[in-house]
C-alpha cells in the first residue's frame, strides 16, 4: 500500500490478501521465481504508458486504505460480533480506479 500511494508501480505475489488489496492497481505473479519477477519488472521499465497506468491507479487505489476506514471496519466486526447491529462502513469496498475496471492490465 505504502509504494502504490507514493505512485511505484507493484509487481506481487499473488497470495494471501495481496490481491485483495492490490486489486488491478498492480502486476500479481503467481509463483516467486526470480524469472518472473525479472520479466514483470523489465516489462515495467519498456512500457512506460503502462508504468505511468499502474502508478496513478496504485494512487488511487492506496487512498481508499485509511487508518479510520480500517477502524470504522473493526468496530463494525467488533459490534457483529457481539450480536449488534452497527451496519457496513458506507465504503465497505476499497474502489478500483475507473479506468482500471474496463481496461485492467491481465
Amino acid at each position: 500500500v505504502e509504494a502504490m500511494a507514493q505512485g511505484c508501480p507493484v509487481v506481487a505475489l499473488d497470495r494471501g490478501a495481496t490481491p485483495e488489496v492490490v486489486g488491478h492497481a498492480g502486476e500479481l505473479l503467481p509463483t516467486a521465481e526470480p524469472e518472473l519477477l525479472a520479466e514483470a519488472m523489465v516489462r515495467l521499465l519498456e512500457d512506460r504508458a503502462q508504468r505511468e497506468r499502474l502508478a496513478r491507479w496504485g494512487r488511487q487505489r492506496a487512498a481508499a486504505f485509511t487508518w479510520e476506514r480500517s477502524a470504522m471496519r473493526h468496530l463494525a466486526a467488533y459490534a457483529r460480533a457481539l450480536g449488534e447491529d452497527a451496519g457496513e462502513p458506507e465504503d465497505a469496498e476499497a474502489p478500483l480506479p475507473a479506468e482500471a475496471e474496463v481496461g485492467a492490465p491481465g
